[in-house]
C-alpha cells in the first residue's frame, strides 16, 4: 500500500484541484510512471492507446 505523504495544490482559473503524494518504493515507480503519463495524458484530452 502506497503511504500518502503530502498534498500537491494545482489552480486552473477559478478551480482547484487537490492531488495526494506518496511515497514511493523502487518496486513500484514503472507502475505509477505509467499511470502517471497515462493521467497527464487523459487531461490534454489526448487518447492513452498508442496507434500500431
Amino acid at each position: 500500500m502506497l503511504k500518502v505523504v503530502g498534498e500537491k495544490v494545482r489552480h486552473y482559473g477559478g478551480r482547484v484541484r487537490r492531488y495526494p503524494v506518496f511515497e514511493l518504493s523502487r518496486s513500484n515507480m514503472f507502475h505509477v510512471l505509467r499511470h502517471t503519463y497515462a493521467g497527464v495524458r487523459l487531461e490534454a484530452g489526448e487518447s492513452v492507446v498508442s496507434p500500431r
